[in-house]
């Protein structure tokens, strides 16, 4: 307590306002690397998602050619695949 009363009410008032920017900014930096990781998780998410749905569309037609139900020029071309640009 003996430094804290050496130094100057203007030097206290400053001490006080840097220490709770430095606590602001540590509070906005943890809150974005959660946000970030949470919405990487959403992404991997809705990813796998659309893989399953995908491969289950892929699944059901190959066992109607399988069937004889259908053969492989019914479907027509497959659609060629987006650059992985578009998916970032």
């Amino acid at each position: 307590m003996n430094l804290l009363s050496r130094l100057k009410i203007r030097t206290k008032l400053a001490s006080m306002v840097a220490l709770a920017a430095m606590t602001v900014c540590a509070i906005i930096a943890v809150s974005a690397s959660l946000s970030e990781s949470r919405m990487m998780t959403d992404r991997i998410s809705q990813m796998r998602t659309a893989v399953d749905l995908l491969v289950g569309m892929a699944q059901t037609l190959q066992d109607e050619v399988a069937a004889g139900k259908i053969t492989l020029d019914e479907e027509g071309p497959v659609p060629a695949a987006r650059p992985a640009d578009d998916l970032q």
